[in-house]
């Protein structure tokens, strides 16, 4: 009993003792990394967020690289784009070059003129170049691993350096639907200094005095045909609508009716008709009626399973369709973002086409395009510019 005894107090004596060294080796390793977490700079501690605070400084940098293309490569053969995109939760402009060269001694240098000014700037920059089989040159500009920019050169020979094909800034149109019930808000689209295409009701109480408005201010007037809605008729597109129950006979006449109301149109859209656009023989009938005038068709996409678009395509119609509604929420910064959207779809398909309507609103909104539009070296063009480019494609 005694030795058991013994044998106790001696185990409590080496545990206190393992005990007690264990603490003084986990303090000391406490200590030594409270001591070396000093020597670190605060920003280290979030990284990501110092790289955010200095995305919205680049833009100086890309209009440096800008103004190299402009210097080191011939003939106005390089545009930039940008474009709004994100990552992470950040969003900033990415900048596109696209262009032709035809003396690889000019990229070389170009190239080496960008990299110059990356390593005088210090502050992170990382540009890869590379060149592939068809000697179209690449550059990539990064910073902390975000793409601000990217560069396309194609390589098209001295053969064709008097024929250097121009490389063309994406294009707008804007359609103002709804046009002939008010006068006033009429003047006040006329005073925009860009152009703009008007669509008319054929039946609105001052139809052709706002034509001849717009006809005078050197502006594009179409027709707006109204066509039946689902919901009709409690959802009502107007009078002189083109309705389903009607026969081949009462559809024809009207349609070329309206046709004939409004002088001077270049080419007719759709007001509501979510459930005429739809009715793929009513389509084509409207269609063939268009091929003995000089009028394109733009379809107003009123409705997912629109066919209005494609019957008048295999009709050999001139035609288009849209691309944004501009303001179906009647607020300034609504409409803005709306026009960015715009901008951004014509960045990757080169055309794009909005409608808006005779909103206050829309006429304020419109104001301010035009920073948006330099700013991202878009130009708005009357939505006839859009047809003929898509013809001939």
């Amino acid at each position: 009993m005694h030795k058991n005894k013994v044998r106790f107090s001696s185990l409590r004596f080496w545990l206190g003792i393992g005990t007690l060294l264990v603490v003084i080796v986990l303090l000391a390793l406490f200590l030594w990394l409270s001591k070396n977490n000093q020597a670190l700079p605060l920003a280290v501690e979030n990284p990501r967020a110092t790289v955010a605070l200095s995305l919205g400084n680049d833009q100086s940098f890309l209009s440096s690289i800008d103004a190299l293309t402009q210097k080191y490569v011939h003939f106005d053969s390089i545009e930039r784009f940008t474009e709004w995109v994100s990552r992470d939760s950040r969003r900033w402009l990415l900048s596109r070059w696209e262009g032709v060269y035809q003396d690889p001694e000019e990229v070389n240098g170009l190239f080496d003129a960008c990299q110059e000014l990356a390593d005088r700037d210090q502050t992170g920059y990382q540009l890869l170049s590379y060149v592939d089989r068809k000697k179209t040159n690449f550059l990539l500009i990064l910073r902390h691993g975000y793409l601000l920019g990217s560069m396309r050169i194609r390589w098209v020979g001295p053969e064709k350096a008097r024929t250097v094909p121009q490389v063309e800034s994406p294009k707008i149109a804007i359609i103002i639907d709804d046009m002939g019930m008010n006068i006033p808000i009429a003047k006040q689209f006329v005073q925009l200094s860009f152009p703009l295409t008007f669509s008319i009701f054929p039946y609105a109480p001052h139809a052709l005095e706002v034509a001849k408005l717009f006809r005078q201010a050197g502006q594009q007037i179409m027709l707006h045909v109204p066509m039946e809605p689902h919901g009709y008729p409690d959802v009502d597109p107007g009078p002189g609508a083109l309705l389903d129950s009607m026969n081949d006979q009462q559809l024809l006449f009207r349609f070329r009716k309206e046709l004939s109301v409004i002088p001077g149109i270049v080419g007719i859209n759709n007001h509501m008709g979510s459930k005429l656009t739809e009715n793929r023989h009513i389509m084509a009938m409207f269609m063939n009626c268009l091929h003995d005038k000089p009028l394109f068709f733009i379809d107003s996409r009123t409705i997912a399973g629109t066919v209005a678009f494609d019957e008048a395509i295999k009709a050999g119609i001139p035609a288009g369709q849209r691309d944004v509604f501009l303001d179906n929420i009647k607020d300034e910064q609504y409409i803005l973002a709306q026009l960015r959207k715009l901008i951004a779809i014509a960045q990757i398909k080169k055309t794009a086409v909005g409608i808006g309507h005779p909103y206050p609103e829309t006429v304020a909104a419109l104001r301010r395009v035009g920073q948006l539009t330099q700013e991202s070296r878009v130009t708005i063009v009357p939505v006839s510019q859009l047809i003929e480019k898509n013809m001939d494609r």
